[in-house]
């Protein structure tokens, strides 16, 4: 049999009576808990969904950040590219003279 009590420092007790082959009743205690009312338990769990949230939107950030990174990197190769060709086009000077200005 099993059954659930209410403590006095508010936890909730489950109990598990059985028994033992010399016919005595043995008590077990099975878990227990922190009494928790239906207002505690809803704010709670909104308290975690709002932790789950946050951490959702870090993490996601972060990646955009890093996407966001790599397409400047890949923007400045581009306009040095470019700047490259049009000196090249103006100058009559080689590609290694260019680079190195």
């Amino acid at each position: 049999m099993v059954y659930t009590l209410r403590t006095a420092d508010n936890m909730i007790e489950t109990h598990s009576v059985a028994l033992t082959k010399q016919g005595k009743m043995m008590d077990t205690l099975v878990s227990s808990e922190k009494y928790l009312n239906t207002f505690q338990k809803l704010i709670g769990g909104l308290g975690n969904k709002m932790h789950e949230l946050f951490n959702y939107f870090v993490a996601s950030t972060s990646i955009y950040e890093f996407i966001n990174i790599l397409r400047q990197g890949v923007n400045i190769v581009k306009e040095f590219d470019t700047a490259l060709v049009e000196m090249r086009k103006v100058s009559d000077e080689s590609v290694s003279t260019l680079k190195s200005f």
